[in-house]
Formats: C-alpha cells, structure tokens, sequence
C-alpha cells in the first residue's frame, strides 16, 4: 500500500472520528444542523477535499461500500431497485428501442406503399 494511500485513509479516519466530538459541541451551543453544515463547508470547502485523492485503497474501500449497499438493497433491508429488477429494467428498455425503431421502420415503408398506391400520381 502506497504511503499516499495510507495518508488519504489516515485523513478520512481523522475526520470520521473528529465529527461526533464536533457534533456534541455543536448540540451544546443549540445551534441549528443547517447553519453547521453550511459554515463547515465555507470553512472546510475545496480545501479539504483536496487532501483526500482517489487512489487504490480509498477506491477499494468506496467499492466496498457500494457491494455492502447493493447486497441490503438486494436482501430487502434497505429500499431500492435491486439487481435482478435492473438488468430487466435494462432488458425492457432495450426491448423498447428496438420496437421503436422497427415502428419507424413500418411507418417509412407504409408511407412508401401509399404513395406507390396513390391513383393521383400517374407512374
């Protein structure tokens, strides 16, 4: 593991275990949620999200985030679209485009034929 990598998890551990302590301060002082999260991000901003670069190991963990997630939306634990009814959703809207184009396809050749039938046009 790269000392980049390292550094970046270092930082993301930092700020996750630095967050309930501000939170607690937060509370105490009775100010609202809102005004928190928009002074940190004025204060925090661009700056921060700078010290966090997406390489292997912050890629790996997101990944792993994303399968915990797709396994409780697929186990019914958490709301969603689950796997199986994505790739029939893509199915279906394939299925769609296709009879789409083979309608425009039947309009184009009707038209043709009307107008090889139509008696005003002499050939």
């Amino acid at each position: 593991m790269s000392t980049a990598g390292v550094s970046g998890l270092l930082v993301i551990s930092m700020i996750a275990l630095a967050a309930p302590v501000l939170a607690a301060g937060v509370q105490r002082a009775r100010v609202p949620d809102v005004v928190i999260e928009i002074v940190a991000g004025i204060v925090v901003g661009p700056s921060v999200l700078g010290w966090v670069k997406i390489d292997q190991p912050v890629g790996l963990v997101a990944l792993l985030g994303n399968w915990v997630e797709r396994a409780k939306i697929d186990g019914g634990r958490r709301p969603g679209t689950t796997s199986d009814d994505r790739k029939r959703i893509g199915a279906l809207e394939r299925e769609i485009r296709e009879l789409r184009r083979a309608n425009e396809i039947l309009k184009a050749a009707s038209a043709n034929f009307a107008r090889e039938l139509d008696l005003r046009y002499p050939r």
